[in-house]
């Protein structure tokens, strides 16, 4: 065999390899970004949600508490619910914004990672505030829930009421520990696996 031929055979591999690469790449990119859009769109679906749902209470918070202006005592923590929640709609806006300005197309993985990752950090930093002002926004909403709805003075059957509150905080605790691991921490877990799948291919790539 020739000289020429073979470079002509050698040029030949080395296009049908670069085609290859680059193929797979595409099919590897479209997939595993496809896959941590997804799975980020369901905590986007989730946090809007939440905004709203939370928007909803603020505002129902602050008519009852004018409702019961002339009463101090469900006034105020209607007041101080409604704040509470406001700050809970600030972490969820925070939120929203880092999960819609994610580019995953159109940015580099490196960029898709930072963004993923600042997420994961604001998450898990403020989850400890959240968790803290639990307690608080309960024994705020609860007496001003009970009296509306069922016209009931929380502060005349205090045996009553702090059962029902800690039994209700339980829950709450429960619920939010089932949203943070499944909803969140595993979400961050399949993301971060895809993007380091496309990482080590794309920097296999750049050393053939």
């Amino acid at each position: 065999m020739e000289l020429d031929e073979i470079k002509n055979k050698w040029a030949e591999y080395d296009k049908k390899l670069s085609y290859n690469i680059r193929l797979n790449e595409t099919l590897l990119r479209k997939r595993n970004l496809k896959g941590s859009k997804g799975e980020m769109l369901k905590l986007l679906v989730y946090e809007i949600f939440n905004t709203v749902t939370s928007i909803i209470i603020v505002i129902a918070l602050l008519w009852y508490s004018v409702y019961y202006m002339s009463l101090m005592q469900y006034c105020i923590p209607g007041f101080i619910g409604a704040i509470i929640t406001s700050i809970y709609i600030a972490f969820s806006v925070i939120r929203l914004n880092i999960l819609l300005s994610i580019d995953y197309y159109g940015s580099p993985v490196m960029e898709v990672q930072k963004s993923i990752l600042k997420l994961k950090k604001y998450s898990l930093n403020i989850r400890k505030y959240e968790i803290l002002l639990m307690p608080l926004l309960m024994f705020s909403i609860l007496p001003i829930y009970a009296k509306f709805r069922h016209n009931f003075n929380v502060y005349d059957s205090i045996e009553i009421f702090l059962p029902i509150t800690i039994v209700a905080l339980i829950i709450a605790y429960f619920i939010s520990m089932l949203i943070y691991k499944h909803l969140y921490d595993k979400k961050f877990i399949k993301v971060e696996a895809y993007l380091k799948e496309l990482e080590e291919f794309e920097n296999e790539k750049d050393e053939i």
